[in-house]
């Protein structure tokens, strides 16, 4: 037997979940190619330091400083991707929470199904379809 029931707190939930999730995953792209970024600059400062160091000791304490200075700004990106990854975790869970509470409204095979077509709206990150299935 098919029903059909509205839960308008859950569905203004979900969809402040999907938006909040799809700001973090973009702020996590942005970390990811800061991250990489920084990397890139601790080797090219550390090929210099060495360069340097062959050539003339005077230039070494200068890109040593320098490499200091991008590796803090990296640990302080590496805390921010942390938090962000927390934040991200989260919002899944709540995410997975409904998810069960609405797979718990059906039985059987309607329930696996639900939850089928749950992950694949999900991976999509079709919002009207989660509404839809839920």
């Amino acid at each position: 037997m098919n029903s059909t029931a509205c839960f308008p707190v859950i569905h203004d939930e979900v969809k402040e979940l999907f938006h909040k999730l799809q700001g973090l995953q973009d702020t996590e792209k942005q970390i990811n190619s800061e991250i990489v970024d920084n990397i890139n600059q601790i080797k090219s400062h550390l090929i210099r330091a060495e360069d340097a160091r062959y050539y003339n000791g005077e230039d070494v304490i200068k890109y040593h400083n320098e490499m200091m200075a991008t590796n803090e700004d990296l640990v302080k990106n590496y805390k921010i991707r942390l938090a962000n990854t927390t934040e991200i975790q989260l919002a899944l869970r709540r995410i997975h929470g409904i998810l069960y509470n609405a797979s718990r409204l059906r039985a059987g095979t309607f329930a696996s199904a639900m939850i089928n077509r749950f992950k694949e709206a999900l991976k999509t990150n079709n919002i009207e379809a989660v509404l839809k299935i839920i």
